[in-house]
């Protein structure tokens, strides 16, 4: 798993004056635990590392993914499509080439 890009973690901080670099790296570490787990075997850890990150996302940052959704969309703007030139030509059924 890629860390929190620092972009993110500079929203954070700015949205957040008093968070600690210690909450976004706990955070971090319980989805990288989560994302680890066996869904199979270990779904009460699962559900553990989920209620615990929830829990610390909700005290300390609780907007959290709209900060992370909106770094991201700065940092990766929609590709615009180029616009297609073409032009149709309609042929009535008894034209012959």
């Amino acid at each position: 798993m890629e860390p929190l890009h620092p972009k993110v973690r500079q929203a954070l901080k700015r949205a957040y004056p008093n968070l600690k670099d210690e909450d976004i790296d706990t955070s971090e570490e319980l989805l990288d635990q989560r994302m680890h787990a066996d869904p199979d075997t270990e779904r009460e850890k699962i559900a553990e590392l989920d209620r615990r990150r929830m829990e610390l996302i909700q005290r300390t940052m609780p907007q959290y993914s709209q900060i992370v959704r909106q770094v991201q969309a700065e940092m990766n703007p929609p590709i615009r499509a180029k616009k297609q030139n073409y032009s149709v030509e309609i042929k009535s059924p008894d034209h012959k080439e």
